[in-house]
């Protein structure tokens, strides 16, 4: 049975990092820190997680602005992981991601092109000349483009608040040097505690965005213009042409 991507995606993101920056893996003793040199276990944790994600990038050559963001995320993240720094500026570096996301955010509301508008428009997949024209008449809605432009400030403040928790949990607890067995400890430590937190922090910003867009469309196209159900290009078309009832006069 072919494990769920989450699955796959915590494994190599998460679970092969943490292993690689522990002082004692599975209370064996065994720390690759020590056989590799705490520098080298550093960079290797944090060149796996990016190489992972390019290769799932180049293997379902699915391009759209979140698989975009999440290349250039993580060729950031193999890049950063070379500078030698601690202290404030190791957390504001791990922080990145988060950083990212609240600029490009920022910077789509500003060209008024919601980030969370291209999200919708990817999910949606209007993947035909009906459902391009009908995609056009939704996103032209005033109460879609405010529910898309609310949903893009959520997932900003998602991410900056995300971001600040941490850069503080990472600067207090992240305090060996750079290059040795206790700062890897350390680091390991902070992602175990912070990885549930983004993850769930994530859900919850990215359904509330999906909610405001869906309650929105309810209200202004139907009960059944659900963007996340099958029915939602009928509910559009039947808003747009409707059809007469056989009652109707001639």
């Amino acid at each position: 049975m072919k494990a769920p991507k989450i699955v796959v995606d915590l494994i190599f993101t998460l679970a092969i990092p943490l292993m690689l920056l522990s002082d004692n893996l599975f209370k064996t003793g065994f720390s690759f820190s020590e056989q590799w040199g705490a520098r080298t276990a550093y960079i290797v944790a944090a060149l796996i997680p990016t190489a992972y994600i390019l290769i799932d990038f180049f293997r379902t050559r699915v391009i759209n602005p979140y698989t975009i963001v999440a290349a250039s995320s993580a060729l950031l993240n193999g890049a950063l992981a070379f500078l030698k720094v601690d202290g404030w500026k190791f957390a504001l570096r791990d922080s990145y991601a988060h950083i990212v996301i609240f600029i490009i955010a920022a910077i789509s509301l500003a060209m008024n092109r919601p980030f969370f508008g291209e999200l919708m428009k990817m999910v949606l997949n209007p993947d035909n000349e009906n459902k391009k024209a009908l995609y056009q008449k939704f996103v032209a809605s005033s109460a879609i483009q405010k529910a898309v432009i609310a949903g893009t400030v959520v997932i900003m403040a998602e991410a900056l608040i995300n971001g600040v928790i941490n850069f503080i949990m990472n600067y207090n607890n992240v305090v060996a040097a750079f290059g040795t067995k206790e700062f890897n400890a350390q680091k390991a430590g902070v992602d175990a505690a912070m990885r549930p937190i983004s993850i769930v922090m994530n859900l919850i910003s990215y359904g509330l965005a999906f909610y405001i867009v869906t309650w929105n469309s309810k209200n202004e196209f139907g009960e059944k213009a659900s963007p996340m159900e099958d029915h939602f290009w009928e509910a559009l078309e039947q808003h747009h042409n409707p059809q007469p009832t056989p009652n109707s006069a001639d």
